[in-house]
This record gives structure tokens, C-alpha cells and sequence, in this order.
């Protein structure tokens, strides 16, 4: 049996309270008023935690990204102080300072490093119910309240020939940016994650009778496997940690029956919830000792039984909807149910047949 086990993840992430300004950058006015020199070229760079915990560097900033807008537009130039010289030139030469323009804005990443749960965690999370996987998760803030925080230089050449970093001002990157953006990898996460397909199966069983028979109550059942949580293996780029968490949170059975005289009906057999513990092996859920051995349609109810009425052809489909939870880095958010089928079980319903098989009576 499964038994649950509880988990806080331990986050340290700078969370936005209130937006930073936009920082603008001031043209500056050349020598004597003389216009300005073009800004110095140069790659925009982004220093940014990856996932062992040290910095990585890259000049590669998509477009639409604030790494991209920080001087109020995409590409603007930031402004330093560049050491010049006396610009009159009738005196002995003067060291002075000046704004210069320069487009390379320098992005080095201050967060606290994230704690996330082991590997070992990981695992113990797996082997949980669905209701124990939900309190794990009840701990984490929404994955659109993460942000990152950045110190934001403007680098510039001095007339010397020596690059210097001005400090300009820190600010959040939100996780929804471009630059990193994980629900941009969801599928790779999707594409990784592979489910065990659900067979349906009945007590008794369909090859006992030739099929079922009227008014013999059915079990609807399924094999184990597929009634558990399912934890993708992680994704990790620019820092952000992503998984996929499946949990079981129902089991239905979808009969469509045609009997021999009559007009086919559909019918949805409710069976299992996501609290529900079940076996690891075997069929599930047990038929319960409560079924009768015979009753018409109408003189039982309960979750996974069906009473056929009549001799008819019957197909099964069992229906599991698994609760999706999408992770980011001691972040989670809860995304579309995921609906998971088995193939169509297809039975024959009849009258049961006594045969004698003893000789001489």
C-alpha cells in the first residue's frame, strides 16, 4: 500500500511586491556641446544562475525580452561615465569626466539560490496518493509570481582603452519572459512522460461465461499500474527547474451497450477518487464481498458495478483523469486535467446457460 509523506520546499526567490521603474537612459551632450559620439557597440549580456547553482554567461537575448528594453526601448543605450581629457587644449591636459552612450548593458544575477526538493524527495513524492501530492504542492507559490533579481551595469571603454562597469540599478525579470520562459518547454516535458495505458478488465471474467451474464453484477476494473502519480524527469534551462506531476483524481467507466432488442444507450459508471489507496499489483479496485451473486438492474448501486439487463454486445472503456501540476523550481502551478484511456473492451452479455457435463445421469 501507499502511504503518504509530506514535504515543504524550502524556496528562497525574489518575489515582485511592486514593479521597478524602467530605467531611461539620459543622451549625453559631447564637449562644448559639440554632438555626441555614436554609442560604444557592443552585445547586451546576461549572467544568470544555471541549474548546478554557478553563473552562466550569454549574449544570445531574444527579442521581447526586458534584458532587451532596459533603457526604455529594445536596444536603447545606456550611459556611463567616460574619462576624457581637457577639451580646450590651452592648458595642461586635465583628467574629466563625461556621459557616453553605450549599448552594452551587463545583466549579473543576484538571486538566493533555490533549495528543491532531492531526488530521494522526488521519488517518495511519486509513491503518494493523490490528496498527499496536493498538500507537497499547497506549500509553493504560483509559478506566475516567480521573478529573478539582476544588478544592471552599462559597460563602457574609457579614452585609455580600459573597460569599466557602471552600476546603474538592480531590477526583477519575471519568469514569463522570453528570455527563459518554462511553459515554452512544456511539451519536451510532455514528450518525456510516459503513462502506463489502463486495460480495462471485469469480475467475473468476461472468458469464464463467454461474456457476462444478465443480471450477474459486473466489477468494472482496471490492471494497477496506470492508478498512481507520475513525476516527469526534470527540464533545466537558464536556471529554472521544471517537472510534470500526474496524480490520479478519478476512475469512470464508459459502457456503450446494444442489446439484442432495443436502441443502444450510453452509460458512465462512476468508480474511483484520488484519495482512493489501492494496490500496487493486480486488478482494482477488489470486488467488494458486498456484491451479489444476482440482482436486477436497479436492486444494487455502487461505484464500479454494472448489472446487465439483457443479452447484448457491450463495449468498455475505462476513464482516468489525472490532476496535473507543473513545476518550477519550488513554483507550481495547476494546469488542464489529463484524461488517459484504455482500448475498448468489447463483451458479450447473455443468459447464463447451465450445461451438464457429467456422463451416465
Amino acid at each position: 500500500m501507499r502511504v503518504g509523506r509530506s514535504f515543504v520546499a524550502a524556496v528562497v526567490m525574489a518575489s515582485a511586491l511592486a514593479a521597478m521603474p524602467t530605467v531611461h537612459a539620459a543622451p549625453p551632450v559631447g564637449p562644448g556641446g559639440d554632438p555626441p559620439p555614436p554609442p560604444q557597440p557592443g552585445p547586451i549580456t546576461v549572467q544568470y544562475r544555471n541549474g548546478s547553482g554557478g553563473l552562466s554567461s550569454t549574449t544570445s537575448i531574444p527579442v521581447g525580452s526586458a534584458f532587451r528594453s532596459a533603457g526604455g526601448s529594445d536596444s536603447a543605450p545606456c550611459t556611463f561615465m567616460y574619462l576624457g581629457v581637457d577639451p580646450d587644449g590651452d592648458g595642461p591636459l586635465e583628467a574629466v569626466y563625461e556621459p557616453r552612450e553605450s549599448l552594452r548593458w551587463w545583466f549579473r544575477e543576484t538571486t538566493d539560490q533555490v533549495v528543491e526538493l532531492t531526488n530521494e524527495e522526488w521519488a517518495a513524492v511519486a509513491a503518494m496518493g493523490g490528496t498527499d501530492v496536493a498538500s507537497v504542492f499547497a506549500t509553493y507559490g504560483r509559478v506566475e509570481s516567480a521573478y529573478r533579481r539582476f544588478d544592471v551595469y552599462c559597460v563602457g571603454t574609457q579614452g585609455s582603452g580600459t573597460t569599466t562597469n557602471s552600476l546603474v540599478t538592480s531590477t526583477l525579470v519575471s519568469i514569463r519572459d522570453v528570455f527563459w520562459d518554462p511553459y515554452a518547454r512544456i511539451g519536451t516535458l510532455w514528450t518525456g512522460l510516459q503513462l502506463d495505458r489502463p486495460i480495462a478488465l471485469t469480475v467475473p471474467d468476461s472468458g469464464l461465461f463467454g461474456g457476462l451474464p444478465v443480471n450477474m453484477p459486473a466489477t468494472l476494473q482496471i490492471d494497477a499500474p496506470p492508478w498512481r502519480t507520475y513525476v516527469s524527469a526534470p527540464s533545466t534551462y537558464r536556471g529554472w527547474t521544471s517537472r510534470l506531476v500526474l496524480s490520479p483524481d478519478s476512475l469512470v467507466f464508459d459502457l456503450s451497450f446494444d442489446p439484442d432488442d432495443g436502441p443502444a444507450t450510453s452509460i458512465t459508471v462512476d468508480c474511483l477518487e484520488g484519495s482512493a489507496d489501492q494496490p500496487d499489483a493486480g486488478a482494482i479496485p477488489r470486488r467488494s464481498s458486498d456484491v451479489p451473486d444476482f440482482a436486477e438492474p436497479g436492486q444494487y448501486d455502487a461505484p464500479c458495478v454494472w448489472i446487465p439487463p439483457e443479452p447484448g454486445e457491450l463495449i468498455v472503456t475505462a476513464r482516468i483523469t489525472y490532476e496535473v501540476v507543473f513545476t518550477v523550481s519550488g513554483f507550481a502551478d495547476v494546469l488542464a486535467p489529463y484524461v488517459w484511456s484504455s482500448s475498448p473492451l468489447t463483451v458479450r452479455v447473455d443468459e447464463l446457460s447451465v450445461v451438464n457435463t457429467r456422463t451416465g445421469n
